[in-house]
């Protein structure tokens, strides 16, 4: 739930309601732990009897390469909790910007501000689902630019998060304490 997945879910009724046409992937698979709590099995089967007809449910953990293909042409809308992630890094914020795809993100959180510093997508506090279709309709409207500086913002967060660079940053950061 700490991943914004109650918003995910307002976002298809609000698509069903207004009659949209919105293309929605929505991976449902257990997490590693192989269960779901009860706030998001209860979300899960909204779904399931939502109207919407351009959702896709996907039940199983997927293959690395299937995980990759979601990304292409795609927008990643990761409406996460604000408090949760303030400082905390999100692999797949990561890999979706490496696919060249743009994300959707919380304003105020550490994804927030590498998306904005990267115009790699939007950082918005409206995470209500009219805000969320603002959000995506925006990005649609100027796709291949925010794809564009998706793949920059990936390659450049990439390097600065790979494991030479933490080392460079624990090992210049070391104090001798033999002085």
């Amino acid at each position: 739930m700490d991943k914004g997945f109650d918003r995910v879910a307002d976002l298809v009724d609000y698509l069903a309601q207004t009659q949209a046409a919105l293309p929605i992937w929505i991976q449902i698979s257990a997490t590693h732990q192989d269960a779901h709590s009860a706030q998001v099995r209860s979300q899960i089967a909204r779904l399931k009897h939502s109207r919407y007809l351009h959702q896709t449910l996907i039940e199983s953990t997927l293959s690395p390469p299937d995980y990759q293909a979601l990304f292409a042409g795609g927008i990643s809308l990761q409406p996460y909790s604000e408090v949760d992630f303030a400082d905390r890094v999100s692999g797949v914020t990561l890999d979706a910007l490496l696919a060249g795809c743009p994300v959707i993100v919380t304003a105020n959180t550490w994804l927030g501000r590498m998306v904005v510093k990267h115009n790699a997508g939007i950082a918005t506090s409206d995470l209500s689902p009219s805000g969320l279709h603002r959000a995506i309709t925006r990005i649609a409207n100027d796709y291949e630019a925010y794809s564009q500086r998706a793949v920059m913002a990936g390659a450049v967060l990439s390097q600065q998060h790979s494991a030479a660079s933490m080392m460079r940053v624990i090992f210049e950061n070391e104090v001798d304490h033999d002085v």
